[in-house]
């Protein structure tokens, strides 16, 4: 489908029926529900993430030296992963090297992670 036939399929609204004060009043809740769980959540750190001590545990598993590969849909929680890894020993991954690669990694950085992961990848083995 087009662009052009989406916008042809648009209701056209008429400025006579748009309620300004309805709007702003609309958008003032939206803003104090976004603050609630703003603030509910801002102080949970890391020691309370489950899920985060929960990988921790299964990358302890692994054998010494191996190799593990974390795949997440979002850049965000695979930098979030990386600092709680990085920031707090506790969580099991001191002498192990850690990297993250996202599409905002340069390209020349990522072939350096991706051959120190793979050496096969360059030829070695």
């Amino acid at each position: 489908m087009d662009v052009r036939d989406l916008l042809e399929d648009l209701l056209i609204v008429s400025t006579d029926n748009y309620d300004e004060d309805a709007f702003v009043a609309l958008v003032e809740q939206d803003t104090a529900t976004l603050e609630d769980l703003h603030n509910a959540v801002e102080d949970i750190d890391e020691e309370e993430d489950d899920k985060l001590w929960q990988l921790a545990y299964l990358l302890d598993e692994r054998p010494k030296g191996a190799k593990t590969l974390v795949f997440t849909t979002y850049k965000d929680t695979a930098e979030y992963l990386a600092e709680a890894f990085r920031e707090h020993p506790g969580l099991g991954l001191e002498g192990r090297r850690l990297e993250v690669l996202h599409g905002g990694i340069k390209p020349e950085t990522r072939t350096n992670v991706v051959e120190r992961f793979a050496p096969r990848a360059r030829g070695e083995s």
